[in-house]
């Protein structure tokens, strides 16, 4: 919502005058104030844009306990799987979920129906949202279902578009569990 300063809306032979700038340039730094509080509380409605705040409100009234040291990001994660609860819980319904908190590539799910098992893996991209998944999972799914999660470490696939001299940059630990650059 952008808009004029207020000087701009007095006719131009009135903008001459000190006065009335400097009264416009004081009103000013009180309506830009003013809007910008206006346009925190429009995006205050939504998790996506909630600022820290509003994400700590939205955390008290889902009963939604803040991980420490979990980023303002990871904190919006955690209320967004909160809010992805509802049932019936079918396939469709679980991938909708995951898909909604982790993206449409950012998972893989494993469901064995002989062996009532259920695995999932989370990216690397999203590894801080693990535990969310997990506790996601732990809500939704039948009791009768074993499930696990995991991450999705990088593989040969991942690591073959690197030169070695690239890759004798990272540590073995970094070339599994971190997320690389796209070169």
């Amino acid at each position: 919502m952008e808009h004029k300063e207020l000087i701009e809306y007095y006719p131009e032979h009135l903008k001459s005058y000190r006065e009335l700038r400097a009264i416009t340039a004081v009103e000013q730094v009180e309506l830009d104030s003013i809007l910008a509080q206006i346009r925190q509380g429009l995006e205050n409605q939504f998790i996506e844009t909630a600022d820290e705040d509003a994400i700590a409100r939205y955390e008290q009234i889902y009963s939604v306990e803040p991980i420490p040291g979990a980023t303002l990001e990871e904190r919006r994660f955690n209320l967004l799987a909160r809010l992805t609860e509802s049932t019936p819980y079918t396939e469709r319904t679980l991938a909708d979920m995951l898909a909604a908190l982790c993206g449409t590539d950012g998972y893989q799910v494993m469901l064995d129906v002989n062996a009532f098992t259920v695995e999932v893996g989370v990216e690397l991209t999203a590894k801080n949202n693990k535990l969310a998944v997990e506790r996601l999972l732990e809500k939704i799914l039948p009791c009768n279902l074993v499930c696990s999660v995991g991450l999705i470490y990088n593989q040969y696939k991942t690591l073959a578009r690197f030169t070695h001299a690239q890759l004798s940059a990272y540590t073995h630990g970094q070339l599994r569990e971190e997320v690389l650059p796209n070169g």
